[in-house]
């Protein structure tokens, strides 16, 4: 509402320098973060602030980090390796073999996450199992960004050459393919609805694209950088996203849905 900062979390490091982080997730009692090295994450109570973990990575200077909606699981990843942990104990309980892991998302309402690597794999695991229940690719440019829909039935890839993938999560199967940036793409994520998909690019963009035709709805300017970060408020009527020129912008993502949408042929 005002854009005042609401807390500042800031371990020191023992040499008494500040971490720099690459990445960081939240759940309901959680805010996680993650090094821009992949050598350890960082757990935080959401409310007090209170440090509540320290997880050790592999530092192979390829960070990613994910938190389940409910906040039961962690799942990190320095690059080489995920680790999967228990938030009750902070213990690790999974490992998912890489290498050269690129990107993590949970489903937000079962025990399963989207894996993506370098070498352009996505892929479907479960949690804590760690095993491998759906390939999704095996080859391409690096996945750099995945995410589920948020009733679990859709997951999206998305790629360093600029490709949007989106599957079903149960099969495997393709729903979708379009390229709204051609660029690279830091972050994706799904309406509330699901029939929508943001995108955020190198190019200083966040597209709002239709999942079911991959047309673009809207695209959303203003960044002189890159935009690394972006997301949906709840209700998807609004799109946040924070860009390398050190500026956090909030846009209003509702009223040109209709303005640029068509009803289905024979409709």
């Amino acid at each position: 509402a005002t854009g005042a900062p609401m807390r500042v979390l800031t371990p020191q490091r023992p040499d008494g320098k500040q971490w720099r982080y690459y990445a960081v997730a939240m759940s309901s009692h959680f805010v996680a973060a993650i090094d821009t090295m992949g050598r350890a994450a960082h757990v935080w109570d959401a409310d007090t602030g209170t440090q509540l973990a320290e997880l050790k990575n592999d530092a192979s200077a390829s960070a990613s980090l994910a938190l389940s909606p409910s906040g039961r699981w962690l799942a990190t990843s320095g690059g080489d390796d995920v680790r999967g942990f228990d938030t009750s104990t902070w213990k690790q309980v999974a490992t998912i073999a890489g290498p050269r892991v690129r990107s993590l998302g949970f489903d937000p309402i079962g025990l399963r996450l989207a894996v993506g690597t370098y070498d352009g794999d996505a892929s479907i695991w479960e949690v804590p199992s760690g095993v491998r229940v759906r390939s999704l690719r095996d080859a391409g440019a690096s996945v750099d960004a995945v995410a589920f829909s948020r009733d679990g039935v859709l997951v999206a890839a998305a790629s360093r050459d600029g490709t949007e993938q989106v599957w079903d999560a149960a099969s495997g199967g393709l729903r979708t393919q379009f390229n709204s940036h051609h660029d690279k793409i830091h972050a994706v994520e799904f309406s509330l609805s699901g029939d929508l998909i943001l995108s955020a690019g190198e190019d200083g963009a966040v597209v709002v694209s239709n999942v079911a035709t991959g047309m673009p709805v809207v695209r959303m300017e203003g960044p002189k950088g890159l935009i690394f970060a972006a997301h949906f408020d709840s209700e998807s009527r609004r799109v946040v996203g924070a860009s390398f020129d050190g500026t956090a912008r909030v846009w209003d993502a509702a009223s040109p849905y209709r303005r640029w949408d068509s009803p289905q042929i024979g409709a």
